[in-house]
């Protein structure tokens, strides 16, 4: 009876696969809860800025050298921050359903 030998790079592929979730959990586990409560309430303050599409509470969340990359291409701060302003007003003229 033959028995399949694996190439020694899928052994260390196949190990590794099963050793990253054991070594990410500490790694994951580092932020404080005062960080933690730090970073939602940043989360928060610059998703509401942008549903709000209020340009001067934008404008601190994205530095001067902004760039989004996208399917269709890039997208600088100035047109990011205009395509916020547009997408609010829309919305407030034909509101999204959930």
């Amino acid at each position: 009876m033959c028995t399949p030998r694996f190439h020694p790079a899928l052994r260390i592929a196949a190990v590794a696969a099963l050793l990253s979730p054991l070594a990410a959990g500490p790694l994951l586990a580092q932020c404080s809860q005062a960080d933690t409560t730090a970073l939602e309430a940043f989360d928060k303050s610059w998703g509401d800025a942008t549903v709000s599409g209020d340009r001067a509470r934008m404008a601190p969340f994205l530095g001067d050298n902004f760039m989004t990359v996208t399917l269709i291409g890039t997208t600088d701060r100035q047109t990011a921050i205009g395509n916020a302003e547009r997408a609010a007003q829309q919305n407030k003229v034909s509101p999204l359903r959930s």
